[in-house]
């Protein structure tokens, strides 16, 4: 996962507005970047740009669905609009690389369920079935 402090906002409209914010005499980064660039870092979407800005999106959906809480992703569609051009070092990963990586994840939280309440509990066995010899 990207640490949040490798990336590049150069091309990025307006980086100084979009990105950053002013808190008393120093400026840090934005809310909505830092969401983004956690976002960037969960969804393995290094470079935010038109082409990519859709897999970004839907991908942040499936994280939701997966049980990622939604409040990790507080920016809009329009604002995640505005970071394009943003680049960081998170790791690129194609559609079966994010599937693997998001199908992982729920099997490393399925064997913590199975562990904490027994096997037995989670995982129901098949009824015998008697053969009738007659």
């Amino acid at each position: 996962m990207a640490q949040l402090e490798e990336w590049d906002f150069t091309n990025i409209e307006n980086s100084d507005e979009v990105c950053w914010k002013k808190v008393g005499d120093t400026y840090e980064l934005s809310d909505v970047t830092l969401a983004i660039l956690r976002a960037s870092a969960l969804t393995g979407v290094a470079d935010l740009n038109p082409k990519t800005l859709g897999t970004f999106l839907r991908r942040i959906k499936i994280l939701i669905a997966a049980g990622i809480p939604k409040q990790l992703f507080e920016f809009t569609r329009a604002e995640a609009e505005a970071h394009l051009g943003l680049t960081t070092i998170a790791k690129r990963l194609d559609d079966k690389g994010f599937k693997n990586q998001v199908w992982s994840s729920l099997e490393e939280i399925a064997d913590h369920i199975e562990t904490k309440f027994g096997e037995a509990k989670v995982v129901k066995t098949m009824p015998q079935i008697e053969d009738d010899e007659d």
